[in-house]
């Protein structure tokens, strides 16, 4: 009986270890220049680079951004707010490393999954056309929304986008 008793200690303890080294050994600005790294050097060509505002762990494995924004070229061309991400646990029962995602892009959704090392699926659900900055900076001004699905999986992407009351209006500077 004694011995039951210490393999279940010993198998209770081990996610506990898990969970405490996340919270106290793994640093927010480790994770955060990890985000940051990882969106810089995603595409070397387009000089993509983001930035993360208001960085916060969460309990079991997720993690909170206020902003995070993404400039192309040095033009800010996305700002997603509300960022919140966690490790979706039945895709990691299955043996792939998978993250939920989920924030706003102007008032519409965002949210989809992200699969290491390079699988995607990302909805878009009403975001204001003018809350994406760097169709402005291109000279092109909406008052609609935008609703999408991104699918990618290794080298190939499959992006579908309706706009179904585009407005678009010459922007001026």
């Amino acid at each position: 009986m004694k011995i039951f008793r210490n393999i279940f200690f010993l198998l209770a303890s081990i996610p506990l270890f898990i969970i405490l080294v996340w919270l106290f050994a793994v640093p927010d600005n480790l994770l955060q220049d990890k985000i940051v790294e990882s969106i810089s050097g995603a595409d070397r060509t387009n000089n993509i680079s983001g930035s993360i505002t208001g960085f916060k762990k969460g309990l079991f494995f997720s993690a909170y951004m206020e902003s995070l924004e993404v400039a192309l070229d040095g033009m800010p061309a996305l700002t997603i707010t509300g960022l919140e991400c966690s490790f979706n646990l039945r895709k990691l029962l299955e043996g792939k490393v998978t993250l939920s995602i989920k924030g706003k892009i102007g008032s519409g959704d965002i949210s989809g999954l992200l699969t290491y090392p390079a699988e995607a699926e990302i909805n878009v659900d009403r975001a204001d056309f003018n809350a994406i900055p760097y169709l402005s900076a291109l000279g092109i001004k909406s008052d609609g929304y935008v609703s999408g699905d991104i699918s990618i999986k290794g080298p190939e992407a499959h992006i579908t986008f309706n706009i179904p009351d585009l407005a678009i209006t010459e922007a001026h500077s």
